[in-house]
């Protein structure tokens, strides 16, 4: 089972090593390197090296030598491809399948930190929820509390309540021959080949995010000042020094509002060419405003949507109230709306420009507009002061620094956990439940949860298997946070 990157999950000896699990399913599990295997092996060797015994030096030795060759090849192939992966390979230590992976392959922060796992500390209960009738349980967070709950989308923010409010980023190159043609960024997805992820996320008051799209850079990032009072930046440059000189070569850029319950209500109070503002109302936040400024470079183009559209249909609305237009030789695929609609559940804010853009987004509760002006300060400067004291509390619960890591090692180590704060979401709803002595299934509901989800692009959704292991590295941020998760 030895390899220079870690175990294998199956030992080369065995008959079922490398062998389809079936006619047509690759050996995903016969095999490869599994980082939680691996933390599994390790917390063994080194509870072996701590008590006195026959086998005490080798437990030790073996540990050493088996924890270098982990964070070696993770740490390696994070600075040759960007991402952590779901497994690797056995022969070549290169990482496959899912990436980024939010999952279990985060223990590996544990496994630099070198530390014994604490237990997790909390009130306890019997919980006893009869499966007969509806129930109504306490929020696991405040309704009107924000964050990045949606995490299969490159960017997006949400509250912690059902049928949210929905914030979301959408982008395009304009070179496509028509619409259709159109490669359209929205939905975290392996075949759009970006490079992306959380670098900074404390998952309760900022995010910092990259995202590397062919020849620009990306940045998507928030801050909230209070639950429901918050900004949120994004910020687009050419990777290369040089301009981009190809008539056809501009980006659309493009951030929307949407809403879904009944009661809701969205509409535009102001627009112009540089930006919208909103303003709106939900049960759990209350009467609030949305304004979207851009900021840098002039643009080509701006245009806005405002639609009775679900958020279902968000991609399928926008590429149906495109038109294409050639402004300055450059063709571009413009937003507009073509009915004002009765009722609006869906508006969207469209820039378009060749080099670089950034675009403000403002969300305020209107009863706290007064302590948000005097409250939040430049943005830069916010974002950095919270990066700062980011890095004084990991350095705090994980001590890299004084394991010999270095920089950029503590630097991998970081958005290995930010990644993982930053890919949980929020799930609500009903199950069907069956169970002996039922004559038929019972709904069992409502009932809400927060889930770190294995991996954005591939399982973003709840695993009950790949939590326990999520937890071992979340608790030892935020043990509060767990006992939320597992609630």
């Amino acid at each position: 089972m030895w390899t220079n990157y870690g175990l294998r999950s199956l030992s080369k000896t065995s008959f079922y090593y490398n062998k389809y699990n079936s006619e047509h399913e690759e050996p995903y599990w016969r095999g490869p390197i599994w980082i939680n295997i691996n933390y599994l092996v390790l917390r063994g060797l080194r509870h072996y090296a701590d008590i006195p015994g026959p086998n005490q030096s080798k437990a030790a030795l073996i540990y050493k030598e088996l924890r270098n060759n982990i964070i070696e090849n993770m740490f390696t192939e994070y600075e040759r491809t960007g991402f952590v992966w779901e497994q690797y390979n056995d022969m070549t230590g290169k990482g496959q399948d899912s990436h980024p992976s939010s999952g279990w392959s985060g223990v590996v922060v544990l496994i630099m930190s070198d530390v014994s796992i604490s237990r997790i500390t909390g009130n306890s209960t019997d919980v006893n929820i009869p499966f007969d009738h509806h129930f109504h349980t306490e929020p696991i967070l405040p309704f009107n509390t924000w964050g990045s709950f949606r995490a299969f989308q490159y960017f997006g923010l949400k509250t912690s309540s059902p049928d949210s409010p929905l914030i979301g980023l959408v982008w395009f190159n304009n070179s496509a021959n028509n619409v259709s043609a159109l490669h359209v960024r929205h939905w975290c997805d392996l075949n759009d080949g970006l490079t992306y992820g959380w670098k900074y996320h404390n998952f309760d008051d900022f995010g910092f995010q990259t995202i590397k799209d062919n020849d620009y850079n990306f940045n998507t990032s928030f801050i909230k000042y209070a639950a429901d009072n918050w900004k949120a930046l994004v910020s687009v440059n050419q990777k290369n020094a040089k301009p981009i000189i190809s008539n056809n070569n501009s980006i659309s850029l493009i951030i929307y509002l949407s809403i879904q319950r009944d009661k809701d209500v969205i509409h535009i109070n102001g627009y112009n060419s540089s930006s919208i503002q909103i303003t709106g109302f939900n049960e759990f936040i209350g009467n609030f405003s949305l304004n979207i400024t851009s900021q840098g470079d002039p643009l080509l183009y701006s245009g806005q949507l405002d639609s009775n559209s679900s958020v279902v249909d968000v991609i399928k609305e926008i590429k149906s109230n495109l038109t294409p237009i050639i402004i300055n030789g450059t063709q571009i695929y413009g937003l507009k709306t073509q009915k004002v609609p009765s009722r609006s559940q869906l508006i969207a804010y469209q820039v378009v420009f060749r080099e670089q853009t950034k675009l403000m987004i403002e969300f305020n509760v209107k009863k706290q507009l007064k302590e948000k002006l005097s409250n939040v300060g430049d943005y830069d400067n916010d974002m950095k002061e919270r990066i700062r004291l980011f890095g004084q509390e990991f350095d705090t619960k994980f001590g890299l620094k004084g394991k010999g890591f270095n920089e950029k090692q503590i630097t991998f180590a970081q958005s290995v956990l930010s990644e993982m704060l930053g890919s949980i979401g929020y799930f609500n709803g009903n199950l069907s439940v069956d169970s002996p002595g039922m004559t038929s299934p019972k709904t069992y509901g409502p009932l809400e949860m927060l889930s770190a989800v294995p991996s954005r692009p591939v399982f973003p959704r709840p695993f009950l298997w790949d939590e326990g292991f999520h937890n071992l590295l979340i608790q030892r941020w935020n043990s509060s946070l767990t006992l939320k998760i597992m609630n």
